[in-house]
């Protein structure tokens, strides 16, 4: 996979590849990227980033875990570690939000071969961490679901074009914007588990 720092690219959009072939898209940094599919290994750097993994139902390409999964806790409020207990025995990478320690990273078996990164502003910058681990850094504007949902839908883009699974990504992401007809609790128990749902709280869930 190719990065090419400052760009200054709008966001592409993702396309569906067959296994092998390239996909060239632009993260949220507005560095141009081409990789080839699918992404069999990855660790996710950031605040929520591995709840934009678990949308995607890509949890088992993680290979390591910052330090906040492993943490012993009587109760996790976090929806996407509770349907997600196995990041617990993952090895770990380094420390919450966006700490990330380049020898554990370079130590990891199998070595991951991306890394998706949000709130880039936080801990190791992206373009420092890619020249010292030799591993493309993805950024990725987190969003949610209330004033930044363009983001979100981007990023679930974006991530779906580098895992090969644009598919899942266009599905979910079809699925959110159509909260404007369908209850929030409909969509919740159409897909999974409430524990799947972004912030199941606020939304009186």
């Amino acid at each position: 996979l190719l990065i090419i720092w400052g760009a200054g690219q709008p966001p592409a959009v993702a396309t569906q590849t067959e296994a092998g072939q390239q996909v060239a898209n632009t993260d949220a940094m507005g560095n141009v990227f081409k990789n080839s599919v699918p992404v069999d290994h990855m660790i996710c750097s950031g605040h929520g980033c591995l709840r934009l993994i678990t949308y995607l139902e890509a949890e088992d390409k993680i290979v390591a875990v910052d330090d906040m999964e492993k943490r012993e806790t009587a109760t996790d409020p976090r929806p996407y570690a509770m349907a997600n207990p196995p990041f617990k025995d993952l090895p770990m990478f380094g420390e919450f939000r966006g700490n990330d320690n380049l020898e554990l990273i370079a130590a990891l078996n199998p070595q991951p071969m991306v890394i998706f990164k949000t709130f880039t502003t936080m801990g190791t910058h992206p373009a420092e961490l890619q020249e010292k681990t030799g591993i493309p850094v993805i950024s990725l504007a987190y969003g949610d679901l209330a004033n930044f949902r363009k983001d979100l839908y981007q990023s679930l883009r974006t991530m779906g074009a580098v895992l090969g699974n644009s598919d899942r990504s266009k599905e979910h992401t079809s699925e959110l914007q159509s909260r404007e007809t369908i209850s929030y609790t409909g969509f919740c128990l159409k897909n999974r588990t409430r524990i799947t749902c972004p912030n199941p709280d606020s939304y009186g869930m």
